[in-house]
């Protein structure tokens, strides 16, 4: 008589309960919003300006966003321009925008390519002493479909410093004004991460210059040491 032979069923129960696992754990992760760092640096130097990104990622559909940020204006503000598009004298460089290329301004924008709807041009806004902010977004016509496991760009913003060195703010956007939507209405349970800024002193061409002189002195006293012992 032959003995049946016996799918060893406890691996494969196993199998199945880790790949059911991985599944729910994607599922039941929210939309993130984020800044790319954690903590921004900027120096003082005259004229210089930095952009900061903000990220969507765990985001499987959407319709529509909006980002709202805010920040110390007295230490950091928007860079602002004559608005060539819809000529307004206010416009800001910050992106999506019809002044600066539309949804076609980055590959990795979460709308990039995207026909009809209409962009929500960035705005600016001082709300007090040491307050300002920043709002723009983005709505379709249809919801477009995303892969939750890809981050995409939701805006840039462009600022230049206002502040002095040691000078840090937050920039925040966990608020209620930053929101994400499907075309069944807003996406339950975003998270929402803020950011801060830090200001530096700008690491000056004299400063690089009195680093190499520097170098270069300790450098011919270890030579002379070393070749007077060789010698001796």
């Amino acid at each position: 008589m032959k003995k049946k032979r016996l799918i060893p069923i406890f691996p494969l129960i196993m199998f199945v309960l880790s790949i059911l696992s991985t599944t729910l754990t994607s599922a039941q992760t929210p939309p993130t919003i984020y800044l790319e760092e954690e903590t921004f640096t900027f120096d003082i130097g005259v004229g210089d300006t930095y952009n900061v990104t903000i990220w969507v990622k765990n985001c499987s559909a959407l319709m529509m966003f909006q980002v709202y940020l805010t920040f110390n204006d007295d230490i950091i503000n928007i860079t602002q321009f004559h608005g060539p598009v819809t000529n307004r004298t206010d416009a800001v460089r910050a992106w999506p925008s019809d002044d600066l290329g539309g949804r076609a301004w980055d590959p990795e924008y979460v709308f990039y390519g995207g026909v009809g709807g209409s962009i929500g041009n960035p705005t600016y806004y001082h709300l007090g002493p040491g307050q300002g902010a920043v709002k723009l977004g983005d709505v379709l016509l249809a919801e477009r479909t995303l892969d939750p496991n890809v981050a995409y760009k939701l805006a840039c913003i462009e600022f230049n410093v206002t502040g002095t060195p040691s000078d840090s703010c937050t920039l925040g956007i966990n608020n209620t004004d930053t929101y994400l939507y499907t075309f069944e209405g807003p996406i339950p349970g975003v998270i929402k991460i803020d950011s801060e800024v830090v200001i530096v002193p700008e690491f000056s061409l004299f400063s690089l210059l009195l680093t190499f002189m520097s170098l270069s002195l300790i450098t011919i006293v270890f030579t002379h040491r070393i070749s007077r012992k060789i010698k001796s």
